[in-house]
């Protein structure tokens, strides 16, 4: 419709370019354009067939008609529209529309009965094979953990020997999670690693998949509990942020102004790291937050944001606290550019995470410290645990979480902080069938 519209003032304001143009649905101010020559063509899509097939199948399942294999996708058409069809392209979508509602109950959909006998019941199901093992592993969207964490699920893969179908989603809605899980419960897959794109919202697709056999392991955030999630393996967010903050305010002795670097507030950890800062804060009554900030989804934002409030509060600051990866390499790239243009503040600085950025700040003094989380562990040990529970263990009542473990990392540990986090994952590793699962 904004093509249309630009198109057709271009051209009635005297535009002489030949500018071609083909868009998509059938938005009256698009197909006027069309009528005028303004733009090419637009893709007809089917919102009748959506509605009417849709239940139609819904109606074919009532009556005990299940889905065949392999015909997830009833793809319901579409046709191109130009000035040479604009009044009967219509039809042609109807006639798709009318053999798809005939091939509904040969083609997508069978009698239940029919393959009765090839099923086996489910609850009489014996644990999976490795080789029948379906996992998956899933990122809501692209991020430097996740980068992390992949680490952990392809060093599963490999020592085991059992492949992980690996996917990130396009961005951190709860509705292009459900879609894409929805869709792989739907080719067989029944165990999932997931970090949860909603706390809340999440629940609602896990007790979908739970409901149909699954069995569904948080990496990384929980989802609000009561969840049907056997497992969160993560960080304990909110005490890795304490500590961040204690060890913030002790090196700035115990006193002074903090500004708050958060990433994006969407995110269930970003909220209880956020929480963690306040409340170890709120214990100090000679410092204070001047400022918080959030919103950044990548360091050119990180960089930028806190720069602006770096240079606003600059006569007043002593201490900047870093909850996620992005904040703590714009905390270092902002720092060590204020340092290297000739900036006299001492102005100390707490990440979380291990870029090499972060970890040049520190070895170069530029900031204190950062907390190394243990995303190897998140990837690793949630396919593992799911491992187990195809095998027939059961998770303890009680074993919810699995803390992954911390370290604080400074000048001292730069180079031996990796074999105490190594450590714990090992550690967890030899108690998940003792402390977290049982036969």
């Amino acid at each position: 419709v904004g093509i249309a519209q630009v198109l057709d003032e271009y051209k009635a304001t005297g535009g002489d370019r030949t500018i071609h143009a083909v868009g998509i649905d059938t938005d009256p101010t698009v197909m006027k354009a069309i009528e005028a020559g303004v733009m090419d063509g637009t893709i007809a899509q089917n919102p009748f067939g959506h509605g009417y097939l849709s239940l139609l199948a819904l109606k074919y399942m009532a009556e005990g008609y299940t889905p065949v294999e392999g015909g997830y996708r009833i793809d319901s058409g579409t046709a191109f529209v130009t000035k040479d069809n604009l009044k009967t392209f219509d039809k042609d979508i109807a006639a798709i529309t009318e053999q798809i509602k005939g091939e509904l109950t040969s083609k997508y959909l069978t009698k239940a009965g029919e393959a009765a006998a090839e099923a086996a019941p489910a609850e009489s199901e014996a644990p999976a094979a490795s080789g029948d093992l379906k996992l998956v592993w899933y990122a809501p969207a692209p991020h430097p953990y996740f980068e992390e964490v992949q680490k952990g699920v392809d060093a599963f893969a490999e020592e085991f020997g059992i492949p992980v179908e690996k996917q990130i989603g396009p961005d951190w809605k709860q509705p292009s999670q459900n879609e894409r899980l929805e869709a792989l419960m739907a080719q067989g897959y029944q165990y999932f690693s997931v970090y949860p794109a909603d706390g809340s919202g999440a629940n609602g697709l896990y007790e979908e998949l739970t409901q149909n056999g699954a069995k569904v392991i948080n990496f990384g955030a929980s989802t609000l509990e009561p969840t049907t999630a056997s497992f969160v393996v993560a960080t304990d967010v909110k005490a890795a942020a304490m500590q961040a903050t204690e060890e913030l305010i002790k090196a700035m002795g115990g006193k002074g102004n903090i500004i708050n670097v958060l990433e994006v507030l969407e995110d269930s950890n970003t909220v209880l790291r956020k929480e963690g800062v306040e409340e170890v804060v709120a214990k100090y009554p000679e410092v204070k937050i001047i400022q918080e900030i959030s919103g950044m989804t990548s360091t050119e934002e990180a960089v930028d944001k806190i720069g602006n409030v770096l240079s606003a509060n600059i006569e007043q600051v002593d201490g900047l606290i870093a909850t996620g990866f992005t904040t703590s390499v714009g905390i270092a790239q902002v720092l060590d550019e204020y340092k290297a243009t000739g900036g006299d503040r001492t102005i100390h600085a707490v990440g979380i995470d291990t870029d090499p950025t972060v970890m040049k700040a520190i070895e170069a003094g530029v900031m204190d410290g950062t907390i190394a989380q243990n995303p190897f562990g998140h990837g690793y040990l949630s396919l593992l645990a799911l491992k187990y529970m195809a095998e027939g263990y059961t998770p303890v009542e009680g074993g919810y979480r699995i803390d992954s473990g911390t370290a604080f990392v400074t000048k001292d540990n730069l180079t031996t902080f990796n074999d105490d986090i190594s450590a714990v994952t090992e550690q967890i590793k030899g108690e998940l069938t003792t402390k977290y699962l049982t036969k």
